[in-house]
Order: structure tokens, then sequence, then C-alpha cells
């Protein structure tokens, strides 16, 4: 019964760091269809929030590969410049291969040699920057999308206070809705 399931979840409930017993939600459906009701009036803002995160996800998740593309410029050109000038790089992984050193071979075969040269500093400088503009860019998207969800969510006593609710003073996990108008107010969605 209802009454059993509450004694029980006091019960596990008494550590004070509001643990309760996992419970399925009796009307799932009906709830959701409430909440996408609510969020409705504010489908163009959450649109933009959720496009947002998307670019701030893509920029912050493509960085780094890039980032690897800039570390590949610099082992690239340790390794060039340790290799003889004027030699084409099919010549130098021809030479390594007579030499018996394959597995050099193979890793000079996979990468952009120029023998002689040093690191490509215009390249290399152009990655960087690119990768900063990249993080600056993610930081910029994510401070909009942060800036129209603070818009979208007031104060409580800023509120209409359709629907408010408080911490239980004997369950910690659990929200009431507030019957008396002296009982303490944590939070309400409008």
């Amino acid at each position: 019964s209802e009454q059993e399931i509450l004694e029980l979840e006091e019960k596990v409930g008494e550590t004070g760091w509001g643990e309760s017993a996992p419970r399925q939600a009796r009307a799932f459906w009906p709830s959701a269809r409430r909440l996408i009701g609510l969020l409705a009036p504010h489908r163009m803002a959450l649109t933009a929030v959720l496009a947002l995160v998307a670019v701030c996800v893509m920029l912050a998740v493509w960085a780094p590969k890039v980032l690897g593309q800039a570390m590949d410029v610099i082992f690239s050109g340790v390794i060039s410049r340790q290799l003889p000038a004027g030699l084409s790089q099919e010549q130098v992984i021809e030479g390594l291969r007579a030499q018996g050193q394959d597995t050099f071979a193979d890793m000079a075969s996979a990468m952009d040699l120029t023998p002689g040269q040093g690191v490509d500093f215009t390249r290399l400088g152009w990655l960087i920057v690119a990768v900063i503009g990249m993080y600056a860019g993610s930081s910029v998207f994510m401070w909009l999308q942060g800036r129209i969800l603070n818009d979208l969510v007031m104060n409580w006593d800023e509120t209409k206070y359709n629907f408010l609710k408080r911490q239980s003073s004997n369950h910690t996990g659990r929200w009431v809705t507030i019957r008396e108008g002296d009982a303490p107010l944590v939070g309400s969605l409008h």
C-alpha cells in the first residue's frame, strides 16, 4: 500500500542523506506530457539552447583533433630535420628499408616529411590559432546557452506561484506541496 511505501522510504531516508527507496513512476507519460506542455511556451529558447550546446560540444570535441595535427607538425618537423636534405620522402623511405629499418620506414611513410627541413611554424601557428578559436568559440556558445537559460529560470519570488513546492521537514529527499502560507519557500516552477 502507499502507506507502507512511505514508511519504507522514511526508514531508508533516516541516514540524513535524502536517500529513498527507488520505485517506478505510476503515470510517467501523463507527467511527461504535462512537462512538455509547461515547456511549450519556451520552445524557441530551448531549441536555441540545444543548438548552442550541440555547437559547443562539437567544437570542444573537434579541437583536440586539430591539436593532435599540431603535434604531428612538430613531430614531423623534428624527424624531418634529422633526415638528409636534398632527398625526397620516398628516397629516404627506400634508404631506410635498404638499411633494414622497416619499422622506422613504415612510420616515416605515414608522416608528412620534408627531409632536412625543421618544423613548419607557419602551419603550426595556424593550427594553434584554430584550436584557440575553437575553445574560445565553445566557451562563448556555452555562455550564450547559460544566459538564455538564466533568462528562462526565475527566482522563486518573481514567479506567479503556479507550482510551489518545499522540501519535506521529515525527509530531505522528498518535496511536498505548500498548503500553509507560513512554510519556507525553497523553489518553484513557473
